[in-house]
C-alpha cells in the first residue's frame, strides 16, 4: 500500500507554488466499481471468456452509472462534467487548491488534470457505499468536493482497514482548514 503523501511530494513538487506544501493526498477511483476488463477472461485462456468480462464490466458500468446520477439527484448537486484520463488519480490538497493528478506507473503523480481553489470549494460530501463482490464493488467512500458553482467533483477510496484511516485524515485535513 503506497503512503501517498511520501509519493505526492515526491513526484509533483514542481507544481507547489511559493510558500505552498502538500498538507494531504490520497488516491481515488472514478467509481466504486472493480475493473476487471477484457483481460481478465483472456487470461481464463478464452475469447469468449474476454466477451463475457467485457459484457460484465458494460453492466458494472451501468449500474454505477445509475448510482451516480441518484446519489446527484438525491443532494441536489450534478456531477461536474471532467474527463479524468484514467480510472484513477492522486488528489493533493495544500491549504490553497485541491489538485487532481493523473496516476503515472503504479503511484506517481502524473500531470494534472483538474485544479479547485479553496475559496471555490463549498463543501466536501462523505457518502458510504456498500460494497457487494458479485456485483464488482468493494466497500467505498465516495467523496463528493462540491464546487461553488452548484456541481461536484465525486471519486472513491476503498473505506476498510489503513485506508479507511488515511481516507479519514485526509477528510479531516481538507474540512479542519475550512
Amino acid at each position: 500500500m503506497a503512503n501517498w503523501m511520501k509519493q505526492i511530494n515526491k513526484s509533483a513538487s514542481h507544481v507547489l507554488e511559493p510558500g505552498e506544501e502538500f498538507l494531504a493526498a490520497q488516491q481515488l477511483s472514478r467509481s466504486s466499481v472493480v475493473a476487471t476488463g477484457e483481460g481478465t477472461g483472456f487470461a481464463l485462456g478464452s475469447v469468449i471468456g474476454g466477451a463475457a468480462a467485457h459484457i460484465t464490466d458494460k453492466r458494472r458500468a451501468k449500474r454505477e452509472d445509475e448510482r451516480q446520477q441518484e446519489v446527484a439527484e438525491t443532494t441536489g448537486v450534478p456531477e461536474a462534467d471532467v474527463e479524468w484520463p484514467g480510472s484513477e488519480a492522486l488528489v493533493a490538497y495544500t491549504g490553497r487548491r485541491l489538485l487532481f493528478f493523473g496516476m503515472k506507473g503504479l503511484a506517481k503523480a502524473g500531470e494534472v488534470f483538474l485544479e479547485i481553489p479553496r475559496d471555490r470549494l463549498a463543501r466536501v460530501d462523505r457518502v458510504d457505499v456498500e460494497g457487494n463482490l458479485s456485483a464488482g464493488r468493494v466497500k467505498t467512500m465516495q467523496v463528493r468536493f462540491v464546487r461553488t458553482d452548484g456541481t461536484a467533483v465525486s471519486g472513491h477510496a476503498p473505506n476498510m482497514g489503513v485506508t479507511a484511516k488515511r481516507l479519514k485524515a485526509f477528510l479531516d485535513t481538507i474540512d479542519g482548514a475550512a
